[in-house]
């Protein structure tokens, strides 16, 4: 029926609700052997004791559920966690706004012939188009990041 122990010991991860799906597995088992007086009196006791390990932990689950007023206190710490991070993304959104001005500006600078000495007959700046190049690209990365942060803000995937 089980290859190893391992598949028994699987029950036991959900806690007493578990154990008593284990007991009742056992005891299916136990009941396609022989069975005698003694035999019959252990199977009557592992089956209360899997009843009861059922009964304390649904009843354990149900008042948990109920009248427990720390999972009110964490659903309430989760929202409020929510909205924490929604104002940080929206911040973090109007960061890159002014981030994506800033290298217009300087994308100017370096794009611009007369930005060096001696005029615009003058040597242009080292590496100037490539500094242009990389602003631009460093935009449309800030660019892609707000929209993804936007799109989660907003809740849309």
């Amino acid at each position: 029926m089980f290859s190893n122990l391992t598949d028994l010991a699987a029950f036991l991860k959900f806690g007493p609700l578990g154990l008593a799906g284990l007991l009742l597995v056992l005891m299916a088992t136990a009941l396609t052997l022989k069975l005698n007086e003694t035999r019959e009196r252990l199977i009557l006791r592992i089956l209360y004791v899997g009843a009861f390990c059922y009964v304390v932990a649904s009843v354990s689950a149900y008042a948990s559920l109920h009248y427990d007023s720390d999972a009110n206190r964490t659903a309430d710490l989760y929202k409020a966690r929510d909205a924490s991070q929604m104002s940080a993304l929206g911040s973090a959104a109007a960061f890159t706004d002014h981030s994506i001005g800033e290298l217009k500006k300087l994308n100017a600078l370096t794009g611009d012939g007369l930005a060096c000495p001696g005029g615009a007959h003058g040597q242009p700046i080292p590496h100037g188009a490539d500094m242009t190049a990389l602003g631009t690209s460093i935009m449309s990365d800030l660019s892609k990041t707000k929209q993804a942060i936007e799109s989660v803000a907003h809740g849309s995937p």
